[in-house]
């Protein structure tokens, strides 16, 4: 999906935004993910160049890009500020299985 935005300014635009509510009572007990991104490499076929299943890139559009506050990702817990807090000791930025 390619998103291109002709409004000036713009306050926010995103490409693809995923998120995932939980409404009602229900509990998961399997898993829940905003977002899952599945790379399914063939059997019997070279598949060479650069391969990820998540590929996170800034890209100069030109050569004098103005911006102080750029990452090619970014990790934050929002929210509530107590649960926020709450979820701050227990939430790992990243989980290698």
């Amino acid at each position: 999906m390619t998103t291109n935005s002709a409004a000036a300014p713009v306050d926010t635009i995103n490409g693809i935004h995923s998120s995932l509510n939980f409404a009602g009572t229900g509990n998961v007990v399997g898993e829940a993910f905003a977002t899952r991104n599945t790379l399914h490499m063939p059997t019997g076929r070279k598949i060479g160049g650069q391969v990820a299943a998540v590929n996170a890139e800034v890209y100069a559009d030109g050569v004098a890009p103005d911006s102080d506050n750029v990452s090619c990702i970014r990790a934050n817990i929002g929210g509530d500020a107590t649960g926020a807090g709450v979820l701050d000791g227990k939430t790992a930025l990243i989980a290698i299985d």
